[in-house]
Formats: structure tokens, sequence, C-alpha cells
């Protein structure tokens, strides 16, 4: 789907950007891409838990290059990362 098309679909500019970050997931065998996807770590991420820290499969958007290191918000430094993901990083 063109960004073009998925800009028409999400005109919360909000949904926009996680729809976007949700794009830049791995595809996988195991179900419909459109609800599940793998991390960068190789975790399931279930599209419709995005916020869901509680969730076997929730996700966040994750910073590539953190902001203290000159990061921004832009889409090309996103990415979807399991919560689990984020709890190792943090504690790495």
């Amino acid at each position: 789907m063109g960004n073009a098309v998925l800009k028409e679909a999400f005109p919360d500019p909000e949904a926009w950007r996680i729809e976007q970050v949700w794009e830049k997931g791995m595809r996988t065998t195991m179900g419909d891409p459109s609800i599940i996807r793998l991390d960068e770590q190789g975790n399931f991420i279930v599209r419709d838990h995005y916020g869901r820290k509680a969730s076997q499969f929730g996700w966040k958007i994750d910073l590539i290059v953190p902001r203290r290191l000159g990061g921004s918000d832009d889409i090309s430094n996103l990415r979807p990362l399991h919560y689990r993901a984020t709890r190792k990083g943090a504690a790495a």
C-alpha cells in the first residue's frame, strides 16, 4: 500500500505514525502481516496491541538512535519494539 493511500486511511496523525512504524516490522509466515509481525529482535508483536505493556505481544514505538545521541522523531529513526525488548535494553 502506498503512502498516499495509507495517509487517506489514517487521517489522525498519531494513527498514521503508528501505522508507518508498524509497516517497518518484519513479516512472518506465522500469520497475516496486517495483524502479526516481528520486531527486529524476533519478538512477535500484534498490531492492535500497540501500547499494551501487559500483553504478551505488546509493543511500542522506539527510537533507533536515542535523542541524547542526536536521534529524532523522524519516521526513519523509529521502529516497532516489543515491550519485553525495551526492558532488556534498559537493563543492559
